[in-house]
C-alpha cells in the first residue's frame, strides 16, 4: 500500500509540473506572438520549477540532469542569439525548457523546435505574401513587429509535442 502511494503522489507530482510547463508556454505563446518578447517572469521561475521538479524526482543526480539540460538548451541557441538571429528570451526560454525536461530530453525540444521554426518561418514567409519583404534591414531601422518571427512559438511548439512523445516517466 505504501509503494502504491508512493506512485500516486509521484505521478500527480509529475502531472502538476506538466500542467506548470504547458502553462508557460501558453504564456510565450501569447507574449511573444503580441509583443515578441517573453517575459522573464516566465522564464525564470519555469528554470526554478524545472530544477525543483528534476531535484524531487531524482535527487541531486535530478539537478544535475536539469543543469546539464539548461546548459545545452541556452548553448545550442546562444551562437544565434550573438548573430542576432534570436533574442534573449528566446536563449534564456531554452534554458528553462531544458532545466525542466533535463538533457535527456532537451535534445528532442531542439530538434522539434527546429522543426516547427522552419514550418513557421515558411508560414509566415506566406503570410507576408512575397519573400521579397525579408530584405536585409540597414542597422538604423527597426522592423516592424508583423515582420519578425516570434520564435518562442517554435520553442513552446517543440516543447509540447516532445512532452506528447515521450511519457511523463522519461521526462521527469
Amino acid at each position: 500500500l505504501y509503494a502504491r502511494r508512493g506512485q500516486s503522489g509521484q505521478k500527480a507530482m509529475r502531472l502538476f509540473f506538466l500542467l506548470i510547463l504547458l502553462t508557460a508556454m501558453m504564456g510565450v505563446i501569447y507574449y511573444d506572438g503580441r509583443w515578441r518578447r517573453i517575459p522573464n517572469f516566465i522564464t525564470f521561475p519555469l528554470l526554478a520549477v524545472g530544477a525543483l521538479a528534476q531535484f524531487l524526482s531524482h535527487g541531486w543526480s535530478g539537478v544535475y540532469l536539469s543543469m546539464a539540460g539548461m546548459t545545452v538548451g541556452a548553448g545550442i541557441l546562444l551562437p544565434v542569439y550573438l548573430l542576432g538571429g534570436l533574442g534573449g528570451g528566446d536563449v534564456k526560454l531554452a534554458a528553462a525548457v531544458g532545466a525542466s525536461v533535463g538533457v535527456r530530453l532537451i535534445g528532442s525540444v531542439l530538434f522539434f523546435t527546429a522543426l516547427s521554426g522552419g514550418l513557421l518561418a515558411l508560414w509566415w514567409i506566406y503570410r507576408q505574401n512575397s519573400a521579397l519583404r525579408w530584405l536585409p534591414q540597414t542597422s538604423l531601422q527597426e522592423p516592424a513587429l508583423s515582420d519578425t518571427l516570434p520564435y518562442g512559438w517554435a520553442i513552446a511548439i517543440g516543447t509540447m509535442l516532445t512532452l506528447g512523445i515521450h511519457p511523463l516517466e522519461v521526462w521527469l
